[in-house]
C-alpha cells in the first residue's frame, strides 16, 4: 500500500485536515458539535505532525493530538474526575430523570497505531487506572463512544483527542523556538471561579456530560421525516441573519434583566420572521434545536452548579457561558447556541418548564416565547455584517469542494467508490446541494478483512437519506484485480475488497 506523505499537501489543505481530525471524528448521524465550538469548522489550525512510521490509522496523526507525557495523562484524568465528583451528584434537579451517578467514563490513552495503551474508569465514586485485561475488549474511539461498563450505561473518551479539540495543550500560543508545543494540563479546573473550556479536563468533562444526554436521556424525542442539520448551499445570508438576531436578543434578555420584556419582544419578532420566510428550514432543524439545545443546557449547567450554592453564585458562574461565542454559518451550530441561554431564561421566567418538555414538541425558544408579543425592529447591521463576512470566509473552503463534486458528476471517467458501512467519519461540513448531501474535507479509514483504505481530506457525498457514501476517485490512480480495489492517490490511498460495476459508462466500485 502506498503511504501518503502529508508534507506534499498544500498548507491550507493540510491545516484544514488537521482541524477536521482534531474536532470532528464523529459518527455521521450522531451529535456533530463539541463544547465551546458547537459545529464542524474549516478554520485552519496549526498543521499536524507527520505520521509515525508504521501508523495504521492516519486519524491519529492528523488530529493534531498533542504529545502528552504519562504524568499529563494522569493529571488530565484527575481533572476530569474532580469535575465528575463535584458536579454529577448534583445533576438530578438539572433535568428530570437524569442520574449521572450511574455513568462511567472510560478514559483511554491511544497511541499512533490507534491502540489503547492505558485506561481509567471515572465515576462519582472517584477514579482508578484499569488493568490491561479490563479494557482489552473496549474499542478505542476517535473521540467518544457508547459502552456498558461494570453493568452501567457508560461512555468512552479518547484523552489525546479531547486535549487537541479543546484548543488547549499543543494548540495554544506557548511553543518553543523549534515549534514544539509545551502542553500545560491542570487538575484544578473544577475549582476555578468559572469554567474554562480551553482547559482540556474541563472540555472533556463537558463533552462527556453533553454526549451522555444523547446516549441515554433523549429517547422521547420524536424525529420528523424531514429532520436535517445540513446547511443549504449556496449559502444564504438571510436565514442566518434572522437566527443570529434572535440569538442576540435572547442573550440581551438573559444579561440585561431590566429590559428583558423588550428584548424578548424583539426575539419573538425574529423567531416569527424566520419561521415565516424559511418554513422548511424551521421544520428541518426543529429536532436538532430540541436535542442539541437540551444537551447544551445540561452540559453548561453541569459547569455552573455547585453544592450549597446561592442564586447569586449560580448566576456568577453562568455569566461567562452566556456571552457571545464564535459561530460559523452552518445551520446546526445555532441549535447548540440557543440551548443554554434559552434554558436559563426559562428557569427565570417559567419554573417547571422541564416537566413533559419533550412531549410538548416545542423547541426551547418556542416554549419561551409562546406568550410573548412580537416587537418589530430593523436588522442590526453589526449582526448582518458578521454573517456576510463568515459566509465569505466559509466559501473559500466550501466552494472548491462543491465544484469538485460537480466536476466528478459531469465526467464519467471519474470512478466512484460506494460504501454502505463505515464507522467514524470526519468532515468539514455537510451541505444540502441539489439532490445530495456533500461532505467537505472528508476523513475516513476503511479497515476491513486485512485491507486498509484511507480518505484524507476530499469531498464525498451521500443521497439525502445518508445511507450510502460515494467517494469520487478524482486524481487517484486505481486498479482492480481479484475482487480488490487498489487506490494510489495522495489523498485517497490503500486497498479494499469491492465489486465492480459500470453505470452509464462510469466505473463504480461497491465496497464489501
Amino acid at each position: 500500500m502506498t503511504k501518503t506523505d502529508p508534507t506534499a499537501w498544500s498548507l491550507s489543505r493540510r491545516s484544514a485536515v488537521a482541524a477536521m481530525g482534531a474536532a470532528l471524528l464523529l459518527p455521521l448521524a450522531a451529535c456533530a458539535g463539541s463544547p465551546g465550538a458547537g459545529s464542524r469548522t474549516t478554520t485552519p489550525s496549526p498543521s499536524a505532525p507527520d505520521p509515525g512510521a508504521g501508523a495504521q490509522n492516519p486519524l491519529a496523526s492528523l488530529t493534531g493530538t498533542p504529545s502528552l507525557s504519562a504524568e499529563q495523562y494522569e493529571t488530565m484524568v484527575e481533572g476530569i474526575a474532580n469535575w465528575v465528583t463535584r458536579a454529577w451528584p448534583l445533576m438530578g434537579p438539572v433535568w428530570p430523570g437524569v442520574d449521572y451517578t450511574r455513568h462511567r467514563i472510560i478514559a483511554l490513552q491511544v497511541d499512533e497505531q490507534f491502540k489503547a495503551t492505558r485506561a481509567w474508569v471515572i465515576s462519582t465514586a472517584g477514579h482508578r487506572e484499569l488493568k490491561a485485561a479490563e479494557f482489552a475488549d473496549i474499542e478505542p474511539p476517535s473521540s467518544y463512544g457508547k459502552v456498558e461498563f461494570e453493568g452501567q450505561p457508560s461512555i468512552t473518551l479518547n484523552l489525546g483527542q479531547a486535549a487537541a479539540a479543546s484548543n488547549g495543550p499543543g494548540h495554544g500560543e506557548e511553543t518553543t523556538a523549534s515549534g514544539n508545543a509545551t502542553p500545560s494540563i491542570a487538575a484544578t479546573g473544577s475549582s476555578a471561579p468559572t469554567a474554562d473550556l480551553t482547559d482540556p479536563a474541563t472540555f472533556a468533562f463537558a463533552l462527556m456530560t453533553h454526549e451522555l444526554v444523547h446516549f441515554y436521556y433523549q429517547g422521547e424525542i420524536n424525529v420528523s421525516a424531514s429532520s436535517s442539520r445540513d446547511t443549504p448551499y449556496p449559502y444564504q445570508a438571510r436565514p442566518r441573519t434572522l437566527r443570529r438576531m434572535l440569538l442576540d436578543r435572547l442573550r440581551l434578555a438573559a444579561t440585561d434583566p431590566g429590559k428583558r420584556a423588550e428584548h424578548l419582544g424583539h426575539a419573538r419578532h425574529w423567531l416569527d420572521t424566520w419561521k415565516s420566510e424559511f418554513a422548511q428550514e424551521a421544520q428541518d432543524i426543529h429536532h436538532y434545536d430540541i436535542a442539541e439545545g437540551v444537551a447544551r443546557y445540561v452540559e453548561y449547567m453541569a459547569l455552573s452548579i455547585q453544592a450549597d450554592q446561592s442564586a447569586e453564585q449560580l448566576q456568577a458562574r453562568q455569566a461567562p457561558l452566556l456571552q457571545e461565542e464564535s459561530l460559523d454559518v452552518s445551520v446546526d451550530v445555532e441549535s447548540y447556541a440557543f440551548g443554554f441561554v434559552t434554558g436559563v431564561l426559562l428557569d427565570a421566567t417559567g419554573p417547571g418548564w422541564k416537566s413533559g418538555f419533550y412531549a410538548g414538541g416545542k423547541t426551547l425558544t418556542e416554549l419561551l416565547l409562546e406568550d410573548v408579543s412580537p416587537v418589530p425592529e430593523d436588522v442590526d447591521p453589526v449582526v448582518s455584517g458578521k454573517v456576510d463576512e463568515l459566509i465569505k470566509e466559509s466559501e473559500e473552503y466550501t466552494g472548491p469542494d462543491i465544484r469538485k463534486i460537480d466536476a466528478a458528476e459531469a465526467d464519467t471517467s471519474v470512478a466512484y467508490l460506494r460504501v454502505h458501512e463505515y464507522g467514524e467519519i470526519g468532515y468539514g461540513g455537510s451541505f444540502a446541494y441539489k439532490d445530495k448531501v456533500v461532505l467537505t474535507t472528508t476523513i475516513l479509514v476503511l479497515d476491513v478483512e486485512g485491507h486498509n483504505l484511507q480518505v484524507l481530506g476530499v469531498p464525498t457525498f451521500t443521497g439525502t437519506d445518508r445511507e450510502v457514501l460515494t467517494i469520487p476517485l478524482m486524481g487517484a490512480p486505481h486498479s482492480y484485480a481479484n475482487g480488490v480495489l487498489t487506490v494510489e492517490g495522495e489523498e485517497i490511498t490503500g486497498t479494499i475488497k469491492a465489486e465492480k460495476a459500470i453505470e452509464s459508462g462510469r466505473e463504480v466500485f461497491i465496497a464489501k
